[in-house]
């Protein structure tokens, strides 16, 4: 059975405020393209070993007992190439998405975060170019 681009995968959230999104009482579920952006979003900023029932989930941002101090992004000095290949790899974890089509990594030294600009294909088609920042 195909997944349909209009068939509820998730609860909506809201980028701004992280809270649920709801409608005359109700909360809205997201479907096709938008429910992969958020789940991309949610891959990207979920710290790898944050969830008990999948340590590998997310992105290694920081050293933990799975994450070697060589492998973690956050508290070396910045490498473009291990954020591209990190951020590449929670994109391709997301369930429906086919391909990475862009991701741009910029480093603010004097806040020491970084803009991450990203676009994927996925089951439904290609998700807008949508950019995070993180750590700023």
């Amino acid at each position: 059975m195909a997944i349909l681009s209009t068939d509820a995968i998730c609860s909506a959230i809201d980028n701004v405020t992280g809270d649920f999104v709801y409608l005359n009482g109700r909360r809205v579920l997201a479907t096709g393209i938008s429910a992969v952006v958020q789940g991309i979003r949610r891959r990207i900023g979920t710290i790898s070993g944050e969830w008990f029932l999948d340590l590998d989930l997310g992105v290694r941002w920081f050293e933990r007992d799975h994450v070697p101090a060589t492998a973690a992004i956050l508290g070396q000095k910045f490498d473009a190439t291990k954020v591209d290949a990190e951020v590449r790899r929670a994109i391709l974890s997301t369930p429906a998405v086919t391909s990475v089509l862009r991701i741009d990594v910029a480093f603010n030294g004097a806040t020491r975060g970084c803009s991450i600009t990203w676009q994927a294909r996925c089951a439904f088609g290609d998700t807008p170019v949508d950019t995070l920042a993180i750590g700023a």
